[in-house]
């Protein structure tokens, strides 16, 4: 077996997470530390859709071959066109504090329903019934800790590299 880059245009960024077109394989969406990305050539290409922004997560709409949701550190993102353009949501989602990140869940039982984690502010929750265009807080404490080591908020944290979330 030969493996060669397929790197033309996203060059060396680190890729935290790839999503294949459900009917196209050759249409892939990459999210990076460095924007987010696309090819409709089987990683011949690639071109950017999302300048900078550190993204943490990326996830498809279960049935859609269209909604994706994309999170930095700080920022929620939604594309209802397989990654060519992307709209930040911002109604209720929280800002956490530090330079943690968020996680993303869809229901699959509800695909509607879009769930958000923080790392930051010692780990927040936040729902969306809207398909992530509104969201509310359904958990947060100032004395449990999400993310921490322990309970304790102030035991410190490994948060973003150890966080994962899913929905039913």
């Amino acid at each position: 077996i030969t493996y060669s880059a397929a790197n033309t245009g996203i060059g060396n960024r680190m890729c935290v997470e790839i999503l294949m077109h459900p009917n196209d394989r050759n249409t892939l969406v990459a999210a990076t530390r460095d924007g987010i990305w696309k090819t409709t050539n089987a990683a011949g290409t690639w071109t950017n859709k999302l300048s900078g922004g550190q993204f943490r997560d990326m996830k498809q709409k279960p049935g859609s071959t269209n909604t994706l949701y994309a999170v930095t550190a700080t920022q929620f993102f939604r594309s209802t066109d397989f990654g060519d353009t992307w709209t930040q949501i911002t109604n209720g989602v929280t800002t956490p504090s530090g330079n943690g990140g968020m996680r993303i869940a869809v229901s699959a039982a509800d695909t509607n329903v879009v769930y958000l984690v923080t790392t930051g502010s010692n780990g927040v929750v936040m729902k969306s019934t809207d398909g992530g265009s509104n969201f509310t807080t359904v958990y947060n404490s100032t004395t449990q800790c999400l993310v921490c080591y322990d309970a304790n908020p102030t035991s410190g944290s490994q948060g973003n590299y150890n966080i994962d979330l899913n929905a039913n």
